[in-house]
């Protein structure tokens, strides 16, 4: 709930992405010498590890060049449907369920001041930015 209040303040910090990565590097090779069913928690932790990045990477503003309808989707879920928009790893996930947020709903100069921190100005002025 806390990062929803606050989207900008994410508690994850490089120490821990750096400690994850070094956990996949050292669970690879442990699930492949066992070969057993520690394989499906190594693709789990894998598969987390590449969530969390992918969020992250939701959060910055120039995320909007790489994966533009994602982060829109996001943006709405933070701000004013946040009934929406639960993906953010692939846009037809929300599709398929029926929670994209509505075509007609615009983002807001004040939903970016919130979703993207306060003294983040430059890409506010950005016409792209505003859908």
């Amino acid at each position: 709930m806390n990062h929803h209040k606050h989207p900008q303040d994410i508690k994850i910090s490089g120490f821990h992405r750096r400690l994850t990565f070094a956990g996949v590097i050292l669970l690879i090779p442990l699930s492949i010498y066992l070969n057993n069913y520690f394989t499906v928690f190594t693709g789990f932790y894998i598969g987390f590890m590449l969530y969390s990045i992918l969020h992250l990477i939701l959060h910055r503003p120039w995320s909007k060049y790489l994966m533009p309808n994602l982060q829109k989707s996001h943006i709405h879920h933070h701000g004013k449907y946040p009934n929406k928009g639960f993906s953010f790893s692939m846009i037809w996930w929300d599709w398929m369920f029926g929670t994209l947020p509505p075509k007609e709903a615009k983002i807001s100069k004040k939903m970016l001041k919130f979703y993207f921190k306060e003294e983040d100005h430059d890409h506010l002025q950005d016409k792209k930015f505003l859908m």
